[in-house]
């Protein structure tokens, strides 16, 4: 977690930033760039090093809420962004899959 915090805290504020300026389509490429650094720089670190201390993770998923999440996650950026704009609406879209994906995972 540290590490994700560490390499992200300047994208979140360069992101706050850049909202506060009105540049939504800047945001949206440091979101998105911010998200794809961490699943393919983090996540293989994370593998790696629970091979080293003994306790072997894998990124085959064994839920198929992990699996629909990361799917429906990547079909949604995905329509949401096509546009290349955003709205309020989007927004509180996205607000509520986030909710609706904590559900599923408090459920399961």
């Amino acid at each position: 977690m540290v590490l994700a915090l560490g390499g992200t805290s300047s994208d979140i504020f360069a992101a706050v930033w850049f909202a506060r300026r009105d540049r939504m389509g800047l945001v949206m490429t440091l979101c998105i760039g911010s998200a794809i650094q961490i699943a393919l720089v983090v996540a293989p670190l994370l593998v790696i090093f629970s091979w080293a201390i003994g306790k072997p993770m894998t990124l085959v998923f064994q839920n198929p809420v992990d699996l629909f999440s990361i799917a429906g996650t990547a079909f949604i950026v995905n329509a949401i962004t096509r546009d290349a704009e955003t709205t309020w609406f989007e927004g509180a879209l996205l607000i509520g899959v986030y909710v609706v994906l904590a559900l599923a995972y408090f459920f399961s």
